[in-house]
């Protein structure tokens, strides 16, 4: 989807897998509503985060948004949720801006360069998308898209 006059030639899109598989853990599946997503969280996280510990050496989320965020995800959910994970979770947060320009690159070497920092098996690496997605049902895949 491009936004007239503001994001020419943008029409490709970033795919990410929603299933991840870890040792012992499954990821919850894709939810619809932000009451499942709150649901699906909680049950996730209880037992793993007590009195400030999760369990985990260090853990960080990485919060997306585009530079052209014509849906004001970083005022409407981003800061509210950045300032929830850094203050009551005490875990380290990263904002990213994706350009309009150069977009892909610039995203893969964000996410590239903090899961270097987060890639040992005592670190939890979170990723938060703010913007326009679609899921593809079959393959279970996300489609970000400007």
């Amino acid at each position: 989807m491009t936004m007239a006059g503001k994001m020419p030639n943008v029409e490709s899109k970033a795919t990410f897998d929603l299933h991840v598989e870890t040792p012992g853990h499954t990821s919850p599946p894709f939810h619809e509503s932000n009451e499942e997503l709150e649901i699906a969280f909680s049950k996730t996280i209880e037992g793993h985060y007590r009195h400030g510990s999760t369990g985990y050496r260090r853990v960080g989320v990485l919060f997306l948004t585009w530079e052209e965020d014509d849906m004001q995800c970083k005022e409407t959910e981003v800061d509210h949720l950045r300032t929830l994970f850094a203050e009551k979770f005490k875990y380290e947060t990263y904002y990213f801006q994706i350009p309009s320009s150069r977009w892909r690159t610039a995203l893969q070497k964000e996410i590239a360069d903090l899961l270097h920092q987060f890639d040992f098996s005592d670190c939890l690496f979170i990723v938060y998308y703010g913007g326009h997605g679609e899921l593809d049902k079959e393959t279970q895949s996300l489609s970000i898209k400007a």
